[in-house]
């Protein structure tokens, strides 16, 4: 159970993080969640996962506030893709934005607290 609140609040984290500063957020708070985290089992696939759920959501909310589905169909020519690989897309950039971050983070954060262990 507290492993899913840590996951529900996190996903709320990464979320309104987007909303307040744009996709370069996410790897901020990754970074911040892998700091606090360091001592948890695998904190870089929580933010990963967190992060997948939180961008789903936001396409999600944006497809039932405007056209998403169309947008994504227009823009997939330039890419030479379907429109549905580019919404993919954005949240497989989301989940590897949130793990890299914690993951760089946490074993950062590690390492020091070994350093300066006596």
């Amino acid at each position: 159970m507290r492993h899913l609140a840590r996951l529900v609040l996190l996903s709320s984290a990464f979320l309104l993080a987007t909303v307040v500063g744009g996709w370069a957020a996410v790897p901020v708070v990754g970074a911040v969640w892998g700091v606090l985290a360091r001592t948890f089992r695998a904190p870089a696939r929580d933010a990963a996962v967190a992060g997948a759920i939180a961008w789903s959501a936001l396409l999600l909310w944006a497809g039932a506030h405007g056209d998403v589905v169309g947008l994504a169909g227009r823009l997939a020519p330039l890419f030479r893709v379907p429109g549905a690989v580019l919404l993919i897309a954005s949240i497989l950039f989301a989940t590897g934005l949130a793990w890299s971050a914690t993951a760089v983070a946490s074993l950062g954060a590690r390492a020091v607290n070994r350093r300066n262990a006596p």
